[in-house]
């Protein structure tokens, strides 16, 4: 069974490391193709308008089209960052989380707060993808399926090990119903937050019921020494 199971996580880790590479390639792609010809069009689109008298029937309609090329290229920027955040290559996991939780916080009528403690450097890099895709599915959850109003994150270190927490007030749902379409593969994307987590050595546990919000609860060890201290929750600007 021991040796089925290392079978098994070795095949996830595979997965999810492909998966990762693939993300990589087709954000490259995005920004290199896509991301920069619609610049391009955004550029020469405002040249003609200022070329052309701001009294010309064809002025308006050229400032609403930038505007629609604006709106794509942002929607390609958010795309390339759900793909492959570019905090987490460039700023640290800490950072990516933080502007992950704004950015939710920003585009959705959910009030979101927060208390996330400073976790670079702590794990490897694998480690730390996997991370950032366990908050993410579990914010995705909310956004998508809860319809709370409020929702708090919790990320600290506690004992020698990660601490996360992702709780609602949204409408809730029966667990062993949820369980069981982990097992067919489908779900919520718990499925995929509890392979990441087996991955990492971990547990994880889920509670909810219908009207009483949900929480999610993950522990992931640590070495000894490496435990840190952080401060208050606090709430996300919307900005």
């Amino acid at each position: 069974m021991d040796r089925q199971r290392a079978l098994q996580l070795a095949l996830s880790k595979q997965f999810f490391q492909g998966q990762e590479l693939e993300r990589k390639r087709i954000a490259v792609n995005l920004h290199d193709g896509l991301g920069q010809n619609l610049i391009v069009i955004k550029n020469q689109l405002r040249l003609i308008a200022e070329a052309i008298p701001s009294t010309h029937e064809d002025k308006q309609k050229l400032v609403a089209l930038e505007g629609i090329v604006t709106q794509a290229i942002d929607e390609v920027r958010r795309i390339i960052n759900d793909l492959r955040p570019w905090h987490l290559d460039q700023l640290g996991i800490t950072r990516a989380i933080k502007s992950m939780l704004e950015f939710a916080a920003s585009t959705s009528r959910i009030d979101f707060a927060a208390h996330v403690e400073d976790i670079d450097s702590l794990f490897t890099k694998d480690a730390e993808i996997h991370i950032y895709r366990i908050v993410q599915e579990g914010i995705n959850n909310i956004l998508k399926h809860s319809q709370a109003t409020e929702a708090v994150v919790v990320i600290m270190i506690q004992d020698d090990h990660l601490r996360i927490s992702i709780r609602d007030n949204g409408k809730g749902f029966i667990v062993p119903n949820v369980e069981e379409s982990m097992i067919k593969g489908i779900g919520h994307g718990l499925g995929t937050i509890a392979e990441r987590v087996r991955i990492l050595g971990g547990q994880w546990k889920i509670e909810s019921a219908p009207g009483a919000g949900t929480r999610l609860s993950i522990e992931i060890p640590l070495n000894k020494n490496q435990s840190r201290y952080g401060g208050e929750i606090e709430n996300i600007d919307r900005r």
